[in-house]
């Protein structure tokens, strides 16, 4: 019963809600923590020192291109801010401001959330992911809040569709 209260109430502020990617401390420790069993993985197999020391040149290879791209967001398809006001998505990557419609699964945790865009030209390939000290606590709460919401309308048609089927 609150869901419904607090939809109400967010509906009629329709209040703008932006999330900006700042440095995360949680998502370079993650990435740390993975690249290192990553490479430990491949240096305890069983397979030859060549092949060993490929599969840790690719690794590395693949580690740097995350780090720079999704960690100091440098690459230009890199979503740096996402904004959401009446209904309506925007993502800051490149060089501005550009309308897009959240596609795909969202996963949505109190430490974590994921979200993958589509953009106007229907590219897709835009993912941000928003670790909990990405941003402030309040814009991060909104933002997991409005996702959740959105989550619960949509269950909520699906169920309404299939009762009069």
């Amino acid at each position: 019963m609150p869901v419904a209260t607090c939809q109400r109430h967010l509906s009629a502020n329709d209040q703008l809600i932006e999330v900006r990617a700042g440095f995360s401390v949680r998502h370079l420790l993650f990435f740390i923590f993975l690249s290192f069993f990553a490479l430990l993985a491949v240096w305890l197999s069983g397979t030859p020192w060549f092949v060993k020391l490929i599969a840790s040149l690719i690794l590395s290879v693949c580690s740097r291109h995350y780090y720079s791209a999704e960690i100091c967001k440098k690459h230009y398809r890199a979503i740096t801010s996402v904004r959401y006001h009446k209904g309506v998505w925007h993502a800051f990557y490149g060089n501005g401001w550009h309308r897009v419609w959240l596609k795909g699964e969202r996963l949505v945790l109190p430490e974590l959330m994921s979200l993958g865009f589509v953009d106007e030209k229907g590219k897709g390939g835009l993912r941000i992911n928003l670790f909990a000290d990405s941003d402030s606590s309040e814009s991060m709460h909104a933002l997991r809040l409005r996702l959740l919401l959105e989550r619960e309308q949509k269950k909520g048609s699906q169920m309404t569709a299939s009762k009069y089927q």
